[in-house]
């Protein structure tokens, strides 16, 4: 899955129509991390997710489900 999502945002970084993309590749990569029990990981992820759906700010309910996915991270981690 690691394999896929990496060339998912390389393609969105040669293409411009493709970067938005990286939120959800990174979100469902985040999960499957998530749900294998790599709480760390899986934070980075959501990091890079949120970071990716900050870059279109009229799409909020992207936003706030990443947050709510870093902040379910942080939470598993405390």
């Amino acid at each position: 899955m690691e394999e896929w999502t990496q060339r998912g945002l390389e393609l969105g970084e040669r293409e411009p129509d493709a970067a938005y993309w990286a939120g959800p590749l990174l979100n469902n990569l985040g999960w499957a991390c998530f749900d294998a029990g790599e709480q760390e990981h899986a934070l980075e992820l959501f990091e890079g997710a949120l970071e990716a759906r900050r870059r279109d700010p009229g799409n909020r309910e992207a936003i706030a489900f990443a947050e709510a996915a870093v902040q379910t991270a942080r939470d598993a981690l405390d």
